[in-house]
């Protein structure tokens, strides 16, 4: 599976989230505590998105995840990061 550049994973956010054209964001925005004011719900829709998308499962427990939900720049890098650690195993796979 292909990893997606930060634009492309930038505008599934958006889109994910449904928001308004009048509303600044750029990759840097603070996804939660700042100017878009996400809640927990925005969270799993995020991450079911993920998951859905990318075959990463994001646990709401492990601090890393936490941390990389800080702007859309973070959470980018945390899952490509997780894609880039299978594709050896999915190399593997198609090898067998």
């Amino acid at each position: 599976m292909k990893i997606p550049s930060e634009a492309e994973f930038f505008e599934l956010i958006v889109e994910t989230l449904n928001l308004d054209a009048d509303v600044e964001i750029t990759p840097e925005t603070l996804l939660f505590g700042g100017p878009l004011d996400l809640n927990s719900v925005d969270a799993l829709e995020i991450g079911a998105v993920i998951n859905d998308r990318y075959k990463i499962k994001l646990d709401s427990k492990d601090e890393a995840t936490r941390r990389a939900f800080m702007t859309i720049r973070t959470l980018h890098a945390f899952v490509a990061e997780k894609m880039q650690s299978k594709q050896p195993e999915l190399s593997e796979a198609n090898a067998a």
